[in-house]
């Protein structure tokens, strides 16, 4: 049990607090996501929704977290749409809908195409 309770302690220090992600629509129509911080760490998806839970995949797989333990370190979100969540929860007293995912990516990409993303716990 110490073992576990160290490798929790060590991922917690060398996982990134943020990351810097260039999304994009591949010519397929699908969606892309490189994590630019993290050398030959990128992804795919059908849906933004879907692209962020790949891209958090593809950072735990980066970092050898085994999927049991992944629930203990956080979600990575793109800061834009973790600020409308809490807008939308803060206005509602209530989860935020799917739509705020989808909305945000069809106006991250109208602005640019790299965007940080950072934990939520």
């Amino acid at each position: 049990m110490k073992n576990s309770a160290t490798n929790i302690a060590l991922l917690h220090m060398i996982l990134p607090d943020t990351l810097k992600v260039e999304m994009g629509r591949s010519d397929d129509g699908g969606l892309y996501a490189i994590v630019q911080n993290l050398p030959g760490c990128y992804t795919q998806a059908g849906n933004f929704s879907e692209l962020i839970e790949m891209v958090n995949d593809a950072v735990f797989s980066y970092f050898e977290v085994p999927e049991a333990m992944r629930d203990k370190f956080g979600f990575y979100i793109p800061e834009e749409v973790k600020r409308r969540m809490e807008k939308y929860q803060s206005q509602n007293d209530a989860p935020a809908p799917e739509s705020i995912f989808e909305n945000s990516f069809k106006e991250i990409l109208n602005e640019k195409n790299t965007v940080e993303f950072s934990k939520a716990l």
